[in-house]
């Protein structure tokens, strides 16, 4: 039997390819998380321990972890039961215990909205990847997730897999940002600036030919579909947060340009008079009077090596008795550097408010023509409404029924 599902807009519900049970996260999960964050750290990033614990009071992680079959949920009950009875104190292992496979971290409210949601991270580990297990994790949050919020969106660094990922899922790349710095590259010897996509998709499940903004009253208000086309889509003009923890502008993405496609601008700061990291160059040089010439710098000189006479001559000494006594040594006291604390770049405000007016003209005309922005989706994760989750169980109940008719009638006796 199949685990995929069709829905009315022509793609694939995600059903895990291995059974699993999605639960909401503990602190004994940590140990998982920072194995998983230590082997993929260019994909996921570094959350410390504490920014770990603090997701998991908000109940803002969940994991996936593989689901026991009934032998073993029975035997485990047995070993237990024996346990108790015989008044044993120690703890009992079981080594078939449910594992965690995969997890993600992601808050139903993202920059003070309430319609837009955000994933953090969101990890499945090697050898269970490729198996709907990271589909089932975003469809499980996207149904936990508050009724107001309609939007979810994630960055992703343009230079890993994870992008066709949220690709799949009808994710839809509408902005990028700058990232952080890459290695050299030792071809041309400079660092090549990394590029974060924003990626967005509505949370209910649209049907064919939805997808319009404004509400015409064409469509029932009861149905995702209008509660989707009411709900624009939107991205930030700048961020200051992340790792590097300075203001970076966000730019659109123009139709007809591929994610793949799109690189970082060069933008001047007005104060410094060179180009900024929030514009999003990461290979940027100095102007060419803060470059000393090579007949400018001072030659280097050799150290003075003192001779013996000279270090004799130097030598101080005290005589008393017909002993000789060398005079103490001054006592060099470090001095203390104070470190400075490092000033935070700031984006220019002139250009901080040309971006926004940018976006907001970008998404006025995005909103009103969704054609411009067509996802390349093959899974539909949306959540379903009232009336398709009765219709869902509908279905199953009639399909069970039809099973145990089946059953019924290969169980009569033959006809003599």
């Amino acid at each position: 039997m199949s685990n995929e599902l069709q829905t009315t807009n022509g793609l694939i519900v995600p059903v895990s390819r291995v059974a699993i049970n999605v639960r909401p996260a503990t602190l004994a999960d940590i140990p998982f998380f920072d194995r998983m964050q230590k082997q993929f750290g260019k994909q996921l990033g570094y959350f410390p321990t504490k920014q770990f614990e603090g997701y998991i009071a908000m109940g803002a992680v969940l994991v996936a972890e593989k689901a026991a079959n009934n032998d073993e949920v029975r035997r485990m009950k047995d070993e237990t039961k024996g346990a108790e009875a015989s008044g044993s104190s120690f703890s009992i292992h079981h080594s078939s215990l449910p594992s965690p496979l995969g997890y993600v971290i992601s808050r139903d409210r993202y920059l003070k909205r309430d319609e837009l949601g955000v994933v953090y991270q969101l990890c499945v580990a090697p050898g269970t990847q490729r198996k709907l297990v990271g589909a089932t994790l975003v469809a499980e949050v996207f149904r936990r997730s508050a009724y107001g919020c309609k939007l979810y969106c994630c960055w992703c660094a343009q230079d890993i897999e994870a992008n066709y990922f949220w690709e799949s899922l009808g994710f839809v790349p509408i902005a990028f940002r700058a990232g952080g710095k890459q290695k050299k590259n030792p071809s041309t010897g400079l660092r090549a600036g990394r590029v974060h996509i924003f990626w967005q998709r509505r949370v209910y499940r649209e049907a064919v030919g939805s997808g319009e903004v404004s509400g015409s009253g064409s469509a029932d208000a009861d149905t995702p579909s209008h509660r989707n086309s009411v709900t624009p889509y939107w991205y930030p003009s700048a961020t200051n947060g992340g790792a590097i923890r300075e203001d970076r502008l966000v730019f659109p993405i123009p139709p007809g340009v591929r994610w793949q496609d799109v690189e970082a601008v060069v933008v001047g700061n007005r104060d410094s008079g060179i180009g900024t990291r929030d514009s999003g160059e990461c290979n940027l040089s100095l102007p060419d009077s803060r470059i000393p010439s090579p007949e400018s710098r001072a030659p280097r000189t050799a150290k003075k090596q003192n001779t013996k006479h000279e270090t004799q001559n130097t030598r101080q000494q005290l005589t008393r008795g017909g002993l000789f006594f060398e005079a103490p040594k001054p006592v060099k006291v470090k001095e203390q550097k104070t470190r400075e604390p490092k000033a935070k770049v700031k984006s220019d405000p002139q250009l901080a408010a040309k971006a926004r007016e940018l976006r907001d003209r970008w998404m006025e005309q995005l909103n009103q023509n969704p054609q411009m922005m067509l996802g390349n989706g093959k899974y539909d994760v949306g959540r379903e409404s009232k009336d398709e989750v009765s219709l869902r169980r509908a279905q199953s109940s009639r399909i069970l029924n039809d099973e145990k008719n089946a059953k019924s009638v290969r169980a009569l006796p033959a006809a003599a």
